[in-house]
């Protein structure tokens, strides 16, 4: 599959009817989703290469930048990456770092369109245009986010097999990144709960959280682990959290708070079982 930010260097191109100098960066700032892949020429197009693209629109993609110069990726197949993102003085070069494949040089248009939303463009050397689509504004302490990179280390796979005491850690990131989509979602005000990227054995009910049956976990979520018998383990040990232990936290009569509470209940008993 086409790999849309393998790259390492970025040059910025801002439209004229917005955004003056970048605004210093901010305009970047917070989340942004895939919304279509398309070629910016007929002729000469790989057909392959955009046939993978739409692909990717499908799967899905969200793309962070922080005020601390960090950035994640996502994918909806799987496909992780994180790293460190500068613009230059002038505001018109952006490096992101870390990334794992060849350099390539591309474009990014930033503009706001007619429905005065922000919109991202990436145009990458064999022509190939990805646009993406302002989703979410930076919390108020961004470290919260629930996509920033502390908050993704269970989505770094091991190259060696973990002990208990480590699975349980990768555990207790991803049941903390699941909670702050649920913080994140209360201070946004969002009247729907997206967790599209996130999904693994937490089930969230309203005003109650439970575990989805093993062979319906996404395999993404499974593939972060060092190997099929490490996600399981992981797995079993929130299921026999949940079984053995006592949770209170329904009772605000709001069920993202209820459940936001429920999850740091079993975020610290969790953290504390090894």
């Amino acid at each position: 599959m086409v790999k849309y930010f393998t790259y390492l260097n970025l040059v910025l191109v801002l439209s004229s009817c917005s955004f003056s100098a970048f605004k210093k960066e901010k305009s970047l700032y917070g989340s942004w989703r895939l919304q279509d892949v398309q070629s910016n020429i007929e002729k000469g197009s790989d057909f392959e290469k955009l046939a993978d693209s739409k692909q990717a629109v499908q799967d899905g993609s969200m793309l962070s930048f922080y005020a601390d110069g960090s950035y994640t990726l996502i994918k909806g197949n799987g496909f992780y990456a994180n790293g460190k993102w500068k613009a230059d003085k002038n505001n018109t070069e952006i490096d992101l770092q870390n990334l794992e494949a060849k350099s390539e040089n591309s474009k990014i248009k930033l503009e706001l369109n007619p429905q005065n939303k922000q919109v991202l463009y990436i145009t990458t050397q064999d022509n190939i245009i990805s646009k993406y689509i302002k989703e979410t504004e930076p919390l108020t302490i961004f470290q919260d986010d629930p996509f920033y990179v502390s908050n993704n280390q269970w989505r770094i796979r091991s190259d060696v097999p973990e002990n208990k005491k480590e699975l349980t850690a990768r555990f207790c990131n991803y049941c903390k990144h699941v909670a702050l989509i649920l913080k994140a979602a209360k201070e946004r005000k969002q009247d729907v709960v997206y967790f599209d990227f996130s999904l693994g054995p937490i089930q969230i009910y309203r005003n109650a959280i439970g575990v989805h049956p093993y062979n319906i976990v996404p395999k993404s979520w499974k593939d972060y682990f060092y190997d099929e018998a490490q996600a399981s383990t992981a797995y079993l040990k929130y299921q026999n959290y949940l079984a053995t232990s006592h949770y209170r936290g329904a009772s605000s009569g709001n069920w993202i708070d209820d459940d936001y509470n429920i999850l740091l209940g079993v975020y610290s008993g969790l953290s504390k079982s090894e």
